[in-house]
C-alpha cells in the first residue's frame, strides 16, 4: 500500500495518505476539501543490507586479506 504526497488546492496544505485502492477517498485532513493534486515525491529504497563501521565492498567481500 504506497503512501502519497498531496497538496490541497483550497488552503494549500501538504500532506501524506495512504492509498488502500484506487477508489480511496482523499480528503484534505485541515479543510475536508477533496479539490487536491497528488504530487511528484522522491522514493526511498532500502537493499537489505547495512553497510557500517568496517564493512567493505559488497558481494560477500569482507574487506580483509
Amino acid at each position: 500500500m504506497p503512501i502519497y504526497e498531496y497538496k490541497c488546492k483550497k488552503c494549500v496544505n501538504t500532506f501524506s495518505k495512504l492509498v488502500f485502492n484506487k477508489d480511496t477517498i482523499i480528503e484534505c485532513p485541515s479543510c475536508k476539501s477533496q479539490d487536491v493534486e497528488k504530487q511528484i515525491s522522491a522514493i526511498s529504497s532500502t537493499s537489505g543490507s547495512s553497510v557500517g563501521a568496517g564493512a567493505v565492498g559488497g558481494c560477500g567481500s569482507s574487506g580483509f586479506g
